[in-house]
């Protein structure tokens, strides 16, 4: 009962569960020093970088017309005109990267689980076979993604929703409520990758382990989702009034913007995938193998 209690303890406390998560953090750094480690983090950042150019580079038809999609009641003559295609940029790249976020970016952090594990293992894995690992697991971490992505957009929609009738307090709290739900979303959805890479569980299955493994760790779960949250919250607020620092100092901006969003999005993504990772398999897998 001893060794019992005292797990429980460790898991109740918070300074037990910091030092969980920035241990986690810390190892995810070091292993970095091998690049293919982090290779899909950057693939998946250079992805993004170069919507953003072919954006930039097709001011004419038929390409003005199928960025014209992604926002409604845009026109494609509004997005071939300077300076609109750059002020309109953010919202059409931001509903592009919801797509690729939802059904691209899953082999991505897939890879990244794999190569971190092994990493983490002390294995050697090349990148091909990462990829490929992630590639045949295909179904279901799209299956992972998709349930989590309109789940997180329900809420955020939903809060946006209700916000828009409210004024003062009440509207930032009903919209600050969305963002709240969408992590604790992210957060039941955290272990649910590398069940997936670790275990040849069933899809109807993979939702209900995860919420089990946070249901083991929920303290260190929701603080390396909160902690990659903050990573990206600067450059979140700066491009909430990118417009307008755009129309004051120049319309280029939004491309600086866009960079900046896209770098430090990476870089809480690859902390998050990686320091779950290592959670995982140090906290509970192990665990659960002594059972």
């Amino acid at each position: 009962m001893i060794p019992v209690d005292l797990e429980i303890m460790e898991r109740r406390s918070l300074s037990a569960n910091f030092k969980t998560v920035f241990r986690s953090i810390f190892t995810s750094l070091t292993i970095v020093q091998n690049i293919r480690i982090i290779a899909p983090a950057l693939g998946y950042m250079f992805l993004q970088l170069a919507v953003m150019i072919l954006y930039l580079w097709s001011l004419e038809k038929p390409w003005t017309s199928f960025w014209a999609l992604f926002l409604g009641g845009v026109g494609a003559g509004d997005i071939a005109r300077f300076p609109g295609h750059l002020l309109l940029m953010q919202p059409i790249l931001g509903r592009v990267d919801m797509l690729l976020g939802a059904f691209v970016q899953v082999i991505f952090q897939a890879s990244t689980v794999f190569l971190v594990s092994a990493a983490f293992r002390r294995k050697t894995v090349s990148i091909r076979a990462a990829a490929a690992e992630s590639l045949a697991r295909y179904p279901k971490l799209l299956f992972v993604s998709l349930l989590s992505s309109a789940l997180v957009y329900a809420f955020i929609n939903l809060a946006r929703h209700l916000s828009e009738n409210m004024d003062g307090i009440a509207r930032i709290a009903a919209a600050g409520s969305g963002v709240l739900i969408a992590l604790g979303v992210q957060t039941l959805f955290l272990f649910s990758i590398p069940i997936i890479m670790h275990r040849e569980t069933p899809a109807a299955r993979i939702v209900p382990e995860s919420f089990r493994a946070v249901a083991e760790l929920p303290i260190a779960s929701a603080i390396i989702v909160i902690v990659s949250f903050f990573i990206t919250l600067p450059t979140t607020f700066l491009s909430l009034k990118a417009a307008m620092i755009s129309l004051q100092l120049s319309p280029d901006f939004m491309i600086h913007s866009h960079i900046a969003s896209t770098i430090m999005e990476m870089t809480a993504n690859y902390l998050l995938m990686a320091g779950a990772t290592i959670i995982f398999i140090h906290k509970i897998d192990v665990r659960r193998e002594k059972e």
